[in-house]
């Protein structure tokens, strides 16, 4: 089993293109120059579920299953708040307060890809569906946002 560290992955926010982007080298150079937002805590959990249909007959006890659509769930990102960081955290802030959707990143550079040995990048394009500031007893203030993709992710070698 290979496992994988999750230190040194980074998440970016950016604004939604207005053209797609035509492939993963032009996604590459775009999620980089977006802004990284500072000092993520938890990434949450990307799942999908699909949804199954089991039909049974009445004449015995033959049935079949069909697998329906794909659907993808929210997760919430942790980040401790800093006032520094008036582009990343900032920009999820404007997305909540603003009902625009955003495109969310994570690039893993110590996941490595089986046919190039490279990091990758796995993004969506989401709306922030809610956000928190917490204020733990001795601790950082923290700043959690959920995030609602609208489809599937996407994943590219990070090089």
């Amino acid at each position: 089993m290979i496992s994988t560290d999750v230190q040194g992955t980074k998440t970016y926010v950016l604004d939604v293109p207005s053209t797609a982007w035509a492939d993963c080298t032009e996604a590459i150079a775009a999620i980089k120059a977006g802004t990284e937002a500072l000092c993520p805590q938890t990434l949450g959990d990307l799942a999908r579920t699909r949804e199954i249909t089991d039909y049974g007959c009445i004449s015995s006890n033959d049935s079949t299953k069909s697998a329906g659509k794909l659907t993808y769930s929210d997760y919430t990102i942790e980040l401790l708040f800093d006032m520094t960081d008036t582009d990343g955290q900032k920009g999820l802030y404007d997305a909540m307060e603003n009902n625009t959707p955003i495109i969310l990143a994570m690039e893993s550079s110590n996941m490595i890809t089986p046919l190039t040995g490279n990091g990758d990048i796995i993004w969506t394009e989401a709306i922030v569906s809610g956000d928190t500031i917490s204020y733990p007893v001795n601790g950082k203030i923290g700043y959690s946002v959920t995030i609602s993709p609208y489809g599937g992710y996407l994943r590219c070698d990070a090089t």
